[in-house]
């Protein structure tokens, strides 16, 4: 099992003519041609496009016999809207083959695309046992550079687990800066992530949350996982919440 967040940054003011949008640099994931080229096979399982004149956006897959699937719902939202439009595709996931080609494309009458595609190499059902939410929080800190992955420093977290192994199966963080988060866990190469809202009063969309993408990795009580965001400014805090199983 292991599931990954892609994101993306549009590069300029979207308009009438279909654009691929800039990949949000990946360090697991190589950038070629204005895509993401995965090195092995995975599956679509959500995709996010939002801007604040954005008319339609689409997933190209040049190596698919479906190599333009339509992103339906879009988010018509210059940050990620509360509980916002999101193509799920878990029902009937997109295939992208290895070494294969995965962009995001948009258009639109004005505005700056934000976007994300979470990928999956296979389903894993919850675990049987009681799922439990905890919180981690980090105080304001300097990003670097605006839109680019970076991973929060002096992260405090709500509980103290027992020791054991951990299934993640919800994902949520807050902050108005924040567009995309992911987790880096321990021993999984891949990083499972979702939509940030702008305050903890908002929620992204469900399917980060509900148990219904199965789940989206593991970790031991005595490694917790990092987080690493895409924020659109250059100063930040953080606030969040993720939801686990004890499996071991």
């Amino acid at each position: 099992m292991a599931m990954h967040l892609l994101a993306f940054r549009g590069s300029g003011v979207l308009t009438t003519s279909s654009v691929r949008q800039t990949p949000v640099t990946d360090s697991i994931v190589a950038v070629s041609n204005t895509a993401f080229v995965l090195e092995q096979a995975m599956e679509a399982v959500a995709v996010y496009a939002g801007a604040s004149g954005i008319t339609l956006a689409q997933v190209t897959i040049p190596a698919s016999p479906l190599a333009n699937a339509l992103v339906r719902p879009i988010d018509v939202s210059a940050t990620p809207s509360s509980d916002p439009n999101v193509a799920v595709f878990s029902d009937a996931p997109l295939r992208i083959a290895q070494q294969t080609e995965l962009a995001l494309v948009g258009t639109g009458s004005g505005g700056t695309l934000n976007g994300a595609v979470l990928l999956r190499d296979r389903f894993e059902p919850i675990p049987p046992g009681e799922a439990i939410t905890i919180q981690f929080t980090a105080a304001s800190q300097a990003v670097p550079t605006a839109y680019a992955w970076y991973t929060l420093t002096g992260v405090t977290w709500s509980h103290t687990l027992p020791p054991g192994q951990y299934a993640v199966v919800g994902f949520e963080v807050f902050r108005t800066t924040i567009v995309s988060a992911r987790l880096i866990l321990q021993d999984q190469i891949w990083r499972p992530g979702t939509i940030a809202m702008q305050s903890v009063g908002l929620r992204t969309h469900q399917v980060f949350y509900d148990g219904s993408l199965g789940v989206m990795g593991r970790f031991p009580a005595y490694a917790m996982p990092s987080i690493e965001i895409v924020a659109d400014a250059t100063t930040t805090t953080a606030e969040g919440y993720v939801r686990i199983v004890r499996v071991a």
